[in-house]
C-alpha cells in the first residue's frame, strides 16, 4: 500500500513540475493570457493577468489535461461571452462561447 500511495504521489510531482514548466509561458504575455480547454471539452475560457493565469494553470485541478494558454483574450479565440469571475482565482475571468450563453 505505501508502495503505491508513493507511487501516486510521485507521479503527481512530476506531473506539477511539467505543468509548472509548461505555464511560464504565460509569464511572456503582455497583457492577458487566457487558457483553454482541449476542443470537444465543454469548459469556460479563463482569461486573466499572466501571473494570475500562471497560477492558476499550475493549481486548479479543474482544468483539464491538455489545457493551453495563450496570450490575449478569450474573445479572440471564440469566447465572446463573459460569465462571472472564477470563485476561487477571483482575478481569472471565466468566459463561453456565444451557443452556450443561455
Amino acid at each position: 500500500m505505501k508502495f503505491i500511495i508513493a507511487s501516486l504521489l510521485l507521479l503527481f510531482v512530476l506531473g506539477m513540475a511539467e505543468t509548472v514548466q509548461k505555464s511560464k509561458a504565460c509569464l511572456s504575455c503582455t497583457s492577458t493570457c487566457v487558457l483553454m480547454a482541449p476542443a470537444g471539452v465543454n469548459f469556460p475560457c479563463y482569461q486573466g493577468a499572466p501571473s494570475d493565469a500562471n497560477f492558476c494553470y499550475d493549481t486548479d485541478p479543474l482544468l483539464k489535461p491538455n489545457t493551453t494558454y495563450a496570450c490575449g483574450t478569450c474573445a479572440q479565440f471564440g469566447f465572446p461571452v463573459y460569465l462571472q469571475n472564477d470563485p476561487i482565482y477571483k482575478n481569472m475571468e471565466l468566459w463561453l462561447t456565444a451557443d452556450k450563453k443561455n
